[in-house]
């Protein structure tokens, strides 16, 4: 038999969040999505275009540094200098032999491209900037900037340049930096001058 006077079983109603639930999850799957595409396109390393040429010695780029950081030093004008692909990459090994690290030099007609290669863990990340002869003014501006497969902003150029520079233990002092410029790049030799005209890294 049923009790008259007792109450009808309450019936508990659940209700979606509202819009600003929907927005918030629509917000942290963006953020998601993007951190893990970034994070694999980190891990996505470039082909290498072709092998770099390495000459036999690179006393000639080493010998060309010393009298910049002199004519640094003396307060003198920085002269300029044609280095070969070649030259340059040979002095890159010698600075830094470790294989967990490699940093090479291209030259492909007005363009220089910087490949550094990484060991960290398991995975080898590559580094890719492209330098490039504008069509107006003297020197070289950025074209591209990449960490693996991520393009990054160009103006981080000139701090991963110094960057790098330091973690392969190249041996230029920061002074050059500020004194010395990419002026261009013509069949697979590069052209280095003091810094004047356009800014570049």
């Amino acid at each position: 038999m049923f009790d008259s006077t007792s109450e009808p079983p309450k019936v508990v109603v659940r209700t979606r969040g509202g819009i600003k639930t929907a927005v918030r999850n629509a917000v942290l799957a963006f953020v998601t999505v993007l951190i893990v595409t970034s994070v694999s396109l980190v891990f996505w390393p470039f082909p290498q275009v072709r092998t770099p040429q390495v000459s036999r010695s690179g006393d000639s780029v080493r010998t060309y540094v010393s009298t910049v950081s002199r004519a640094v030093e003396q307060g003198q004008s920085i002269p300029s200098f044609t280095i070969r692909e070649g030259d340059w990459n040979r002095f890159v090994k010698e600075s830094h032999p470790e294989q967990t690290r490699k940093l090479s030099v291209f030259m492909m007609q007005d363009k220089l491209v910087l490949v550094a290669e990484e060991q960290t863990g398991p995975f080898r990340i590559g580094t890719r900037m492209v330098l490039v002869t504008p069509e107006e003014g003297s020197g070289l501006e950025v074209e591209q900037l990449w960490v693996g497969h991520l393009p990054l902003p160009r103006f981080l150029a000139g701090g991963w340049s110094k960057s790098l520079a330091n973690r392969y233990e190249l041996g230029l002092a920061p002074e050059i930096w500020d004194v010395l410029r990419f002026q261009g790049v013509e069949n697979g030799r590069v052209l280095l001058g003091p810094a004047v005209g356009r800014e570049t890294p």
